[in-house]
């Protein structure tokens, strides 16, 4: 039996549970129909009566759409994933049509003309443009130089990286964003995450687990009161998380999650000289010296007019800070930075994973899956056997035996 074949904007399937509607799950957009339907039928029973999948398979989920994949968007993309279903991809290669997205929930126009403005080449995550590496001029140079080899952007990517080790470099990256709050905040959060929760004033790292201990998703916890948290993670993983979460909030428990993804924004400023370039914008005197605003510590600061909450830590391992704005803010607050300091530089995503890879910090979906345990992944200073009950916890334990 023949019929017209189904299939998402990438070409995947999707195969979960649904983040909208609570125990209503998805298996369709199969463009290969009964190719794959035994294995398909195989891992989604599997999700459902041991309650996570048996290995990972994120590209399936259908997490990864939100509101802003809407029909006319989705019908753009399909013809294109249709036209290059036998086309030779190469790495890091951009799938350009309709793009960028266009919708409430994916408010960046502003910020993407301020990068296009600086060179930026973008590639693409969950409705987000992300800017990859600067070109010396602005000019959309799409995939011209898509190759099997060293590409020829890499000199360009080097120059990023020396600017934040000799200076100071500045990037904006797209996150989901969380608004956790409530009486139960902290025992929900608790029992969320492996790790301790952090004190009120500091930042916290923490990894959400499977009930067999795998791991799900990191998240950064910003304690703000005793039961105020801000939490961001992967954007690739926002309704993921979104669900998670609300799939393991008891009915009793008192807590108020708030997706602000749409709202919120990051930038990162790195370098030795990243201190002195915040502390020049600043409209109050606040000390940002290392000795003072330690290590997974956080102040709110204006800069420029702007409200920020900085946070000392740093994904690439350099020294900086991130500014988390609200995203009206953003774009305004990168020129300011950049007018403050002109020879402050731009890096992008090739440039986080050359210092990320050079410092050993894990990727979670790449280095870091559902195919993982949270202490065979490496992840033994960020999981505390000993705080109490959390998702996972009994599986690690009769692992260790």
């Amino acid at each position: 039996v023949r019929g017209p074949p189904g299939g998402p904007s990438d070409g995947n399937h999707l195969v979960g549970p649904s983040h909208e509607l609570p125990n209503y799950w998805n298996a369709c957009a199969e463009s290969y129909g009964i190719a794959h339907a035994p294995g398909l039928s195989r891992y989604i029973v599997h999700w459902m009566t041991h309650g996570e999948p048996p290995y990972e398979l994120l590209e399936a989920d259908p997490a990864r759409y939100g509101a802003w994949a809407t029909p006319a968007w989705t019908a753009e993309k399909v013809k294109e994933s249709y036209g290059w279903n036998n086309h030779v991809a190469h790495f890091n290669e951009n799938r350009p049509r309709a793009r960028p997205v266009v919708h409430p929930d994916r408010p960046q126009d502003d910020i993407i003309e301020e990068l296009r403005k600086r060179g930026a080449q973008f590639g693409f995550s969950h409705g987000w443009e992300t800017p990859r590496w600067f070109h010396s001029e602005a000019a959309d140079l799409g995939n011209t130089m898509a190759t099997f080899f060293r590409p020829a952007y890499i000199e360009a990517v080097a120059k990023e990286c020396r600017q934040i080790v000799d200076h100071a470099g500045l990037a904006y990256w797209p996150f989901s964003h969380f608004g956790i709050r409530g009486p139960g905040a902290a025992a929900f959060l608790d029992g969320l995450v492996a790790n301790k929760l952090p004190a009120v004033g500091r930042v916290g790292l923490g990894h959400a687990l499977t009930p067999t201990g795998k791991v799900h998703s990191e998240l950064t916890l910003v304690r703000l009161a005793d039961d105020d948290f801000y939490v961001t993670g992967y954007s690739g993983y926002q309704l993921h998380d979104l669900r998670y979460m609300r799939e393991h909030m008891k009915p009793d428990q008192l807590v108020d999650i708030q997706d602000i993804t749409s709202q919120r924004a990051v930038l990162f400023i790195n370098g030795p000289r990243a201190e002195q370039i915040v502390a020049s914008l600043l409209d109050e005197p606040v000390p940002l010296a290392r000795t003072e605003f330690k290590p997974f510590q956080w102040r709110r600061l204006s800069l420029a007019g702007v409200p920020v909450i900085a946070v000392r830590m740093s994904f690439i391992g350099e020294h900086g800070f991130e500014l988390h704005v609200e995203r009206k803010h953003v774009a305004a607050l990168h020129r300011k930075l950049h007018e403050a300091d002109p020879e402050l530089g731009d890096w992008g995503g090739a440039a986080m994973e050359s210092f990320r890879l050079e410092k050993g910090v894990p990727l979670l979906g790449r280095d870091i899956t559902k195919d993982h345990g949270a202490l065979e992944a490496g992840l033994d200073r960020f999981v505390k056997l000993d705080k109490g009950e959390f998702i996972g916890r009994g599986a690690l334990l009769k692992g260790k035996e």
